[in-house]
């Protein structure tokens, strides 16, 4: 049955819970704290770096290895992850996602050399990979149709604030130092959560699987690892590497093995029905439209909110709790959003979607106009309506665009549809880190002339102060323009030496105390200036990927104008309430097999 008897296979008690509705509340809490989790952790590393170097003693290099090591195989290992829910069951692989995820947190937590965290923050993200794909079929097979769309509202919230909410809990967690532990409570901080969370799910999540009889698919795991490997390693690396012609050469072989895996999904399919991928799923106009516009999307924000904390941080000097309070008007949008949707009844998905992109785009362009306006001279409350409006545009659009990219989705296939959402979502963010990350650096050195030039008159007056004048004020900007402007090409942002050595060598020995308070003040504000312009500069790619974004919503089937209230079955003629027709039977009176979008 596609219901998948998910009340039968649940714990003593499932079903007289779900006649109240306690138990869906349940599921719904149990599910939605992984996913919070996961998101969470993939950037509230961030705030923490200069901590940990000092701490561990570790590289740039290990850095960013940390950073990877969650990325990676996290990315890679989704869709296995997804479709291994569906052949072993989806409880029995997201207990095992969340007791492993919350073991390698306090791995990293406790880490004490390099080498040992970047061990737990690969077990972390290999972890999340088995636990965050069964949330999106978990929802699909458990929770009664009526109530779906809330449930994938609720969903599109939580990633959606998670997304930005690492900063500010990172920012916290570092200025409280719990019990003098430093960075180390960001990560201890997910074991309660994870032991509430596991002992929450072995008690309220039902079991549920593929009523087809499937296995795994060894030669599709590897064909699909490869590719995404193949295409994700260069873009993670490629910054840091000087974008190596073997980066591109990977990224160009993954299209024959997508191809390559493409037919022997096909093949697989017809010879025993047990594809890693089903090739069904891209016969639905929903989840195929869906993928390309979640794919745009997150290229375009998340690139957006690494910008957004290197112009605050790195830019403009904002401490990581005052960047991430700046950034709080954000998720109070995305959370607005979601409820606004939640009371919006049988408004069409497709529209709200596109009105979501919409109100991005008037975000972006708020912003804009407000970074015009106050300059360097940016105050986080400067920031309040147009972070706003952005909030509650991409609660539209992640709320909506799941919904309607897996309303057709059939139960049996909801793991791998699951897995492959997530990869594509998570390949987005990837892309758009990468992408806008390289706009965004290469606007920084373009715009490092124009940052030093904009503060040469205030410099010279302080060195006339200092009573430095004629060639040898000249020499001291000369070198301070130069010292900023390698500075900016060598993207080195906040981490930079403030001032310059050169510059203030060039001074007479006499006079270095006042020069070096105004070399240091002059690199400040040439920065801040720099920084400012490149801000602008970039986030006009971000507006034209959200108005691509607008205009790909078109592809996205209405989603219907009515909440669903059957199990959609693949021609199966089963009913919502788990029962099994015949073929060709008429529903039970007051039910309807949901519509085809």
């Amino acid at each position: 049955m596609s219901s998948e008897a998910t009340q039968a296979a649940g714990p003593p008690g499932a079903q007289e819970r779900d006649e109240g509705g306690g138990r869906t509340t349940g599921v719904l809490a149990v599910v939605l704290i992984a996913v919070f989790v996961d998101v969470l952790d993939a950037n509230i590393v961030n705030v923490a770096i200069p901590a940990i170097q000092s701490d561990l003693g570790a590289t740039n290099a290990a850095i960013q290895w940390s950073l990877i090591g969650y990325t990676l195989p996290f990315a890679l290992m989704l869709i296995t992850g997804g479709r291994l829910g569906d052949i072993f069951g989806r409880r029995r692989l997201f207990l095992l996602g969340m007791a492993g995820f919350t073991l390698a947190s306090a791995l990293c937590g406790f880490s004490v050399s390099p080498a040992m965290l970047i061990c737990g923050r690969v077990i972390q993200g290999a972890m999340a990979a088995m636990m965050v794909p069964q949330v999106l079929s978990i929802i699909a097979a458990t929770i009664p149709p009526a109530k779906r769309g809330g449930a994938f509202v609720l969903y599109g919230m939580i990633a959606g604030t998670a997304n930005v909410s690492g900063p500010i809990l990172g920012g916290l967690l570092l200025k409280a130092d719990l019990f003098g532990l430093d960075w180390r409570p960001i990560f201890l901080v997910n074991l309660p959560v994870g032991i509430c969370a596991f002992v929450m799910a072995v008690r309220l999540l039902p079991e549920s699987r593929s009523e087809k009889p499937l296995r795994l698919d060894p030669l599709g795991v590897l064909l699909i690892t490869g590719a995404l490997l193949a295409i994700l390693y260069p873009l993670l690396q490629g910054r840091e590497m000087g974008w190596p012609g073997w980066g591109w050469g990977l990224m160009a072989a993954a299209l024959p093995v997508i191809a390559a895996f493409a037919l022997w999904q096909r093949r697989k399919n017809a010879a025993d029905g047990s594809p890693l991928v089903p090739p069904t799923l891209f016969r639905l106009r929903g989840f195929n439209a869906g993928l390309v516009v979640m794919l745009t999307f997150l290229t375009a924000i998340i690139g957006f909110f690494l910008i957004l904390t290197l112009y605050l941080q790195q830019g403009l000097g904002y401490s990581p709790l005052a960047a991430g309070a700046a950034s709080l008007p954000w998720p109070i949008g995305v959370t607005l959003a979601a409820i606004f949707i939640s009371n919006a009844g049988a408004a069409p998905k497709r529209i709200v979607v596109t009105l979501g992109a919409l109100g991005m785009v008037a975000g972006l362009l708020m912003l804009i106009g407000t970074i015009q306006l106050a300059g360097t001279g940016m105050s986080g409350w400067y920031l309040i309506p147009s972070l706003l409006v952005g909030g509650l545009g991409m609660g539209l659009v992640m709320a909506q665009a799941t919904n309607v990219s897996l309303l057709d989705v059939p139960a049996s296939d909801s793991g791998a549809a699951s897995g492959v959402f997530n990869a594509v979502m998570q390949t987005g963010g990837v892309i758009g880190v990468a992408l806008i990350g390289v706009l965004f650096f290469g606007a920084v050195g373009g715009q490092a002339h124009a940052g030093s030039a904009s503060v040469e008159s205030s410099l010279r007056g302080d060195l006339r102060a200092a009573s430095v004048n004629g060639a040898v004020q000249d020499r001291v900007v000369a070198d301070f323009r130069a010292c900023h402007q390698r500075q900016m090409h060598a993207q080195e942002g906040a981490a930079a030496q403030r001032g310059c050595a050169a510059a203030l060598a060039s001074a007479p020995a006499q006079a270095r105390p006042a020069v070096g308070k105004a070399l240091a003040h002059a690199a400040e504000d040439a920065r801040a200036h720099t920084y400012t312009d490149a801000m602008q500069r970039t986030l006009w790619w971000n507006v034209g990927l959200l108005v691509l974004v607008t205009a790909l919503t078109a592809l996205l089937p209405r989603g219907g104008n009515a909440p669903a209230t059957a199990e959609h079955a693949q021609g199966d003629g089963d009913f919502a309430d788990g029962t099994e027709a015949a073929p060709g039977a008429a529903p039970p009176p007051g039910e309807a097999i949901r519509p085809s979008s």
